[in-house]
């Protein structure tokens, strides 16, 4: 595997960190001085993998996380344990079912996964997911949601 390699100074004190257009992958970054951040956009870039820890130190800070406009296959399933985002943004990936890391996410108010490869919401898919208001699935190729498969209201 190639690890990203590039240097980049970033402040402790910042909030808002933009990492679009820099051919990250896959993402190894270390945030621990980030105790400030909210909001990370890691939009159009070629993330392949969200692994479990990498973005731990983020638990208690970031409300906004931006992953659209990448490669991404996978979220390995304790990637946003913990973690108080409201807002997260997946669109145009490669995701063939709602990653299960979502189920962690108990503040979670708005999901788009808007051009993914979705086929099939199964029960229980988005069941955890009864603080999300707003969710955005157009764009993928969705032939069937079971019953259950979403919370009801």
């Amino acid at each position: 595997k190639q690890w990203y390699q590039r240097r980049v100074a970033i402040t402790a004190g910042a909030s808002i960190l933009e990492f679009r257009f820099k051919d990250v992958y896959p993402l190894s970054v270390s945030f621990s001085q980030m105790v400030k951040l909210d909001s990370l956009d890691f939009s159009s870039n070629l993330l392949t993998v969200i692994p479990n820890g990498v973005l731990d130190c983020l638990k208690t800070t970031a409300s906004f996380l931006e992953l659209s406009k990448n490669r991404l296959h996978t979220i390995e399933d304790e990637a946003f344990v913990d973690m108080r985002l409201q807002t997260l943004y997946l669109n145009d990936n490669f995701l063939l079912e709602v990653p299960k890391a979502l189920f962690k996410v108990k503040s979670l108010n708005i999901l788009r996964m808007n051009k993914n490869l979705l086929t099939y919401l199964k029960r229980g898919t988005l069941l955890n997911l009864d603080m999300t208001n707003k969710l955005y699935l157009e764009n993928n190729k969705i032939l069937a949601i079971e019953d259950d498969a979403l919370p009801r209201s």
